[in-house]
């Protein structure tokens, strides 16, 4: 079976939880106020790294490079009672909104 990447992409989005308003907002503000946005992780990315928070059940991620934060923000929300997230990035206008 052959599919283009489009077609991907729209298979995933279909079969995918939609974003959440936060995400959404920072989504908006991140296209608004960013020279580069296509460096943000948006609702697929972020939708497959909840998933393999959720699945693994780590108590500690580490992140390198938080852009603007959805990532961060999308597997906090998997993680399991009392695990923690430590962003790095060393861009404090990007690192501000995130």
């Amino acid at each position: 079976m052959s599919f283009t990447f489009e077609e991907a992409d729209e298979y995933a989005a279909e079969h995918s939880t939609p974003a959440t308003d936060v995400l959404r907002r920072l989504g908006e503000e991140t296209e608004r106020t960013q020279d580069v946005p296509q460096m943000s992780v948006g609702a697929l990315e972020g939708a497959f790294l909840r998933f393999l928070i959720a699945l693994k059940q780590p108590q500690l991620v580490l992140e390198l490079g938080v852009f603007t934060g959805w990532s961060s923000i999308d597997m906090a929300t998997a993680l399991p009672p009392g695990g923690t997230i430590v962003a790095c990035d060393v861009n404090p206008d990007t690192t501000a909104i995130a």
